[in-house]
């Protein structure tokens, strides 16, 4: 059992008309129901769903919305949790205080870190004179 929803555009009662009993005439299809407020149409059955909407769109402009079992299956609900109470709120001087104390450095880490940045080692050049390389081409 499939349930089918398409979105129809149905002007008057004679096309509604024509639209239910061409979508009640497809085999295997068990009710069919419109909704002219949302322009929906519900067909509930063992049909194909696109066979539904083409044979729509001969009389309407229909096009499908969603497509599912007829019968959704039961949720299995859970017992409520019990509340929680609210903790105390604190003072918000302490709060940043703490957060400061748990980012603060300790003295040897900070000093490593400083000397790390400080003393970084120079790229090694490699300088080539003329004597070295005599095939080499000198820019004054």
């Amino acid at each position: 059992m499939m349930k089918v929803v398409l979105k129809v555009e149905l002007h008057d009662d004679k096309i509604r008309k024509k639209a239910m009993q061409t979508a009640s005439g497809i085999s295997g299809v068990e009710s069919v129901a419109v909704d002219k407020k949302d322009n929906k149409m519900t067909v509930i059955g063992d049909v194909d769903s696109i066979k539904v909407a083409v044979k729509l769109k001969k009389l309407c402009h229909a096009n499908l919305v969603s497509v599912g079992p007829a019968k959704e299956p039961k949720k299995e609900e859970k017992p409520p949790e019990p509340k929680k109470e609210p903790e105390p709120k604190k003072d918000p001087k302490e709060e940043c205080a703490q957060l400061f104390k748990m980012y603060e450095p300790v003295g040897s880490q900070v000093e490593r870190y400083f000397n790390h940045i400080r003393h970084q080692p120079y790229p090694n050049y490699c300088y080539r004179t003329l004597e070295e390389n005599p095939c080499g081409c000198v820019i004054c």
